[in-house]
């Protein structure tokens, strides 16, 4: 894919070699890997979806539910959203990101793509007002971030009903690669062509300059780590986006291999990163406790999702 390329080499990134390895850490993060939902627990791999189509998922620690979208036959996208505590499926018919913020899950953009999309996808159930037009929120919604406008504006930060501070200037960060932590206690950005940078909630912003140009939203942790998509040293073989491995396809030989993208592991004041995951993209944290319940999920009779 060389839009992935041009994008790494445009950025100045340097790759991170998934050699040697250090051991990572023990919170539980799902991503996608050959087309489908991948989930890593302290280094235990387990699949969670079996369909070879799976562009995008996101996980609410907060609802336990999961939810991806998936490429059917017919060539049309469509969302599966999936409670994993009673196992209630809900389809909706649209595609696009979605994005675990403010206790849920909701669309990464409204349909005109103007501005954040407010309503839930499980529930269909509106966030409410709030301050910006496009927006990130800590599970309990206390701690906005986001812009006041629809495009070029600052980033600010609002907390109760205290007026907003502005943390990042325009142009340093995208409204498609910012995230927040669930208390709200930390906040990742980038751009396609500057660094990974995170603000703590005292306002310290700390960058790194070998991890930017990520294609997918960061996850930031509660403890300041942060989860990117990042470029690496190895080789992949594309079917598309989010279907790659190091291994050709079948019928794909005569494509070229090109850089793969992998899921790399930073905290702020922690050194440069080290990759976790050679092969992968869309990371995201999630509990413990979600994480059992995923676990449960995928290990039942084949149904929507699974098999």
């Amino acid at each position: 894919m060389k839009r992935l390329r041009l994008l790494a080499i445009s950025s100045g990134v340097v790759f991170l070699s998934a050699a040697g390895c250090l051991a990572q850490p023990d919170d539980c993060f799902a991503f996608v890997r050959r087309g489908d939902v991948m989930l890593n627990c302290a280094g235990e791999r387990t699949p969670v979806t079996h369909q070879g189509n799976v562009s995008r998922f996101a996980v609410s620690d907060d609802e336990a539910v999961l939810g991806f979208v998936a490429r059917m036959a017919n060539k049309v996208d469509k969302t599966i959203v999936i409670d994993l505590r009673s196992g209630t499926t809900k389809s909706l018919p649209r595609g696009g990101s979605i994005v675990s913020t403010c206790g849920g899950l909701f669309w990464l953009t409204g349909p005109d793509r103007a501005h954040s999309d407010p309503f839930e996808l499980f529930t269909g159930k509106p966030i409410g007002a709030l301050p910006y037009s496009w927006f990130r929120c800590s599970s309990d919604r206390s701690s906005v971030i986001g812009t006041e406008t629809s495009s070029g504006s600052d980033l600010f930060r609002t907390k109760g009903l205290s007026q907003g501070v502005k943390i990042a200037d325009a142009k340093t960060f995208d409204i498609f690669r910012l995230n927040i932590s669930p208390s709200g206690s930390w906040i990742a950005f980038s751009t396609e062509s500057r660094p990974l940078c995170a603000v703590s909630y005292e306002g310290v912003l700390v960058c790194n300059k070998e991890l930017g140009a990520s294609p997918d939203l960061p996850s930031i942790s509660d403890t300041g780590g942060v989860l990117v998509a990042t470029s690496t040293d190895e080789e992949c073989y594309f079917a598309n986006d989010s279907n790659f491995d190091t291994a050709p396809f079948t019928g794909s030989q005569k494509v070229p291999a090109d850089a793969c993208l992998g899921i790399a592991y930073w905290k702020p004041g922690g050194g440069k990163g080290r990759i976790l995951e050679p092969v992968g993209r869309n990371p995201q944290w999630i509990n413990n406790k979600t994480a059992r319940l995923i676990r449960e999920w995928a290990s039942k009779p084949a149904g929507v999702g699974q098999r």
